[in-house]
């Protein structure tokens, strides 16, 4: 009778191991499942392939090289066989075309289990008692190997000094080290002085008033007080005034007069009259006295004084402009804050002057003063600015395998801040700082694996900037190879 042998594949299932049978025309089919799977095939996924062969007029058998699936076989009622050279040689227990009943009787395991090859311990050899126990011990022997010994590597990593030279550009509301370019922050003070110096011109000016005496009389039939600081004065413009210096009595009735003493109200030449020249009376005594002066006044006189030319005045400006521009620049170095490098070539005064002169102008004197007050401003560039920038240039060419000492940074301007047409301040900066090796722990560790002593150290000198022969001490003492295992290897550095 003809048999038809399907293997199974790992990915098969119920569906597609059914699907398979089906393509079957023999009266027998014998499925081999895979080794690793045959745990999984459960009593119901076997029945349903049984009942798919039977659809199909065909007797199903299964190849079972477990006990497990075996137990399982049986119980459905499938003819089981260790190899398919074995079903193909025995014959298969007749089965009905029906399908099988539910009410199958329960098979006896018991007998199942012991019809099952079993592997005896007597069959084993003594040569394989031998092979297993050495074996055991080869094991224990590769463990304590691996995780047994230890070791410790003192390491001194070389030292080196990194340098470079940097330009620097500031300018006001820049964007930060990060683009370039750094702050120019602005300083403002405030600077007062005066300043006296002797002036050069000359003018006349009055210098005593004129006196004289005039005769007052009286025009009315009553009796007249005419008090001293009296006005009198010529008719023509502009008029001369003079004073009166005493109280003058006069009796009643026309023609009463009396004399006396004046002074004009202005010095200078302009109050020597001549006589006849006083006659009008101010004031409400006008009406009623007659006033002339029968001698002339005499005594006026002017002089040549002292006063502040234009030319004076910008002289002055100028030498006190001169001396607060450098009370500026003193006041600005002074309050700078601290760590700030002033750029004073920025220097300007912000605004107009204020200032003022004394006397006035027009004003006689022989001195002249003035006071000024400026405001003036100048840029600077705070050194934590510049040295931020640094770093994170001096970060980007930093050789591999090397980490910088810390507070090693010196920095110094060669050439010192100046001012660019485009207005930003350009500079040139020195820096430089010290460097340690700073290997990686880990790739020394995977490089010395299992290494003796000596090809470790000569290898770690050879991968890595090192100033020395490293220092190893294996634990215990009687091993000669470093460890397996990169967490066993401990690496100390000792710096410079």
């Amino acid at each position: 009778m003809k048999t038809q042998v399907i293997q199974l594949d790992e990915h098969d299932d119920v569906i597609s191991a059914g699907e398979k049978i089906s393509w079957t025309k023999a009266s027998r089919v014998l499925l081999i499942f895979p080794r690793r799977l045959e745990s999984q095939w459960r009593t119901l996924d076997l029945r349903r392939l049984q009942r798919r062969a039977v659809s199909l007029g065909a007797q199903l058998g299964v190849v079972a090289r477990s006990s497990s699936l075996y137990l399982r076989c049986a119980e459905v009622g499938l003819p089981v066989f260790r190899t398919a050279l074995e079903a193909q040689n025995t014959p298969w227990p007749r089965s009905g075309s029906s399908l099988p009943r539910r009410s199958a009787p329960r098979p006896d395991l018991r007998r199942l289990r012991d019809s099952l090859p079993r592997w005896r311990s007597d069959r084993l050899s003594f040569f394989w008692h031998v092979f297993f126990l050495s074996l055991g011990l080869l094991a224990m022997l590769s463990i304590a190997a691996i995780f047994f010994p230890s070791a410790s590597i003192e390491v001194s990593p070389a030292s080196s000094v990194q340098r470079l030279e940097l330009t620097l550009l500031a300018g006001p509301q820049m964007g930060g080290e990060s683009s370039g370019l750094i702050p120019a922050r602005t300083l403002q003070v405030n600077v007062e002085r005066s300043l006296t110096a002797r002036v050069s011109g000359q003018k006349t000016v009055p210098d005593a008033a004129a006196v004289g005496r005039v005769r007052l009389e009286n025009l009315t039939l009553r009796s007249l007080t005419i008090p001293a600081g009296t006005v009198v004065r010529t008719a023509k413009e502009p008029a001369v005034r003079f004073a009166t210096l005493q109280d003058v009595f006069l009796p009643p009735g026309p023609g009463t007069f009396a004399d006396v003493a004046v002074q004009a109200l202005q010095a200078g030449t302009q109050g020597n009259l001549p006589a006849g020249a006083l006659t009008a009376v101010e004031g409400a005594l006008g009406a009623d006295l007659a006033v002339t002066n029968l001698e002339p006044t005499y005594g006026g006189s002017e002089r040549l004084a002292p006063i502040q030319t234009a030319a004076d005045r910008q002289v002055l400006r100028e030498q006190l402009r001169t001396l607060l521009t450098e009370d500026c620049r003193l006041a600005l170095q002074s309050s700078a804050p601290p760590g700030a490098h002033l750029v004073i070539e920025t220097m300007r005064i912000v605004g107009t002057p204020h200032e003022v002169f004394f006397p006035a102008e027009h004003q006689t004197g022989e001195w002249l003063a003035l006071v000024m007050r400026l405001t003036c401003e100048a840029q600077y560039v705070v050194e934590s600015d510049w040295l931020a920038f640094a770093r994170n240039a001096l970060e980007a060419a930093l050789p591999a395998g090397f980490a910088p000492l810390r507070d090693s940074l010196r920095c110094e301007l060669v050439q010192d801040f100046q001012v660019q047409a485009d207005g930003l301040l350009r500079a040139l900066l020195a820096c430089k700082r010290s460097l340690h090796g700073q290997p990686d722990r880990l790739e020394m560790s995977f490089k010395v694996l299992g290494k003796t002593p000596d090809q470790a150290a000569a290898i770690l000198a050879k991968s890595f900037p090192l100033a020395g022969t490293p220092q190893i001490v294996l634990t215990p003492v009687w091993w000669n190879y470093l460890p397996l295992l990169p967490a066993r290897i401990h690496f100390s550095f000792r710096m410079p």
